[in-house]
């Protein structure tokens, strides 16, 4: 299977600059402690349908430079590096069904520890339209977000809506996973649920991928690893 480089759709990956929901300030009133947020149920008993722990540097993520951004394999994961006004995602040019649940660990690198704006995306469409799944941290407080993105345009349809402090024992790699499952839609990092939504808006299965998110005046790094999409 070839890899084309520095393009926008490749034969099996695809990274591209989107327009999306993006970090902005952390204003969402008092913060509560995440550690008493419901916890994500178990995925022993699923079935695996793919995963990539980076290790294999031709295993068809594209690599290269690109709009002030970029790419590549970097100490056993995939590098991210995104510009200070777009956000750069990567997609697996692989359909899933509608139902799925993926997780991913994202760390931020290259000087940009302290501040998070990453996320996931399930049943991706070639027009565009996505579930979009984001976390982002400034600081020592985090907010999550869930949008229905309909050919580039984004809307925000998260029920939750709270602010909350990041643990300070937490390590600077977070575990992010999502749970789209018929029209009930789940947001969890390091295993607490921190989003939810309920929409059918994107009722079709898709593409899954994820995403690094810009930072305004920052260039950012992210460090994505152990990629898995599940069969719930």
């Amino acid at each position: 299977m070839k890899r084309k480089l520095i393009v926008a759709v490749s034969l099996a990956l695809a990274i591209v600059a989107i327009g999306c929901l993006c970090a902005g300030p952390l204003a969402l009133g008092k913060s509560e402690d995440i550690q008493s947020f419901p916890t994500a149920p178990g995925v022993g008993d699923k079935s695996v349908l793919f995963y990539d722990d980076f290790s294999n540097p031709d295993s068809a993520w594209d690599q290269g430079s690109w709009n002030n951004g970029g790419a590549d394999y970097y100490n056993g994961g995939y590098r991210v590096t995104v510009p200070s006004d777009i956000n750069i995602s990567a997609y697996l040019h692989q359909s899933f069904p509608q139902d799925v649940i993926v997780e991913v660990d994202v760390t931020a690198i290259g000087g940009s520890s302290g501040k998070l704006f990453a996320g996931i995306v399930c049943r991706h469409q070639s027009d565009g339209s996505e579930y979009s799944f984001s976390v982002s941290r400034e600081g020592t407080y985090g907010v999550a977000g869930i949008g229905a993105i309909q050919q580039d345009i984004g809307t925000s349809i998260g029920t939750i809506q709270k602010k909350w402090e990041w643990p300070a024992g937490w390590p600077e790699t977070y575990h992010i996973r999502m749970d789209c499952i018929g029209n009930q839609l789940s947001l969890y990092v390091n295993g607490y649920l921190v989003e939810t939504a309920t929409d059918a808006v994107i009722p079709s299965g898709g593409e899954v991928g994820f995403f690094g998110g810009h930072w305004t005046g920052t260039t950012m790094e992210y460090l994505f690893d152990n990629l898995v999409v599940y069969q719930p």
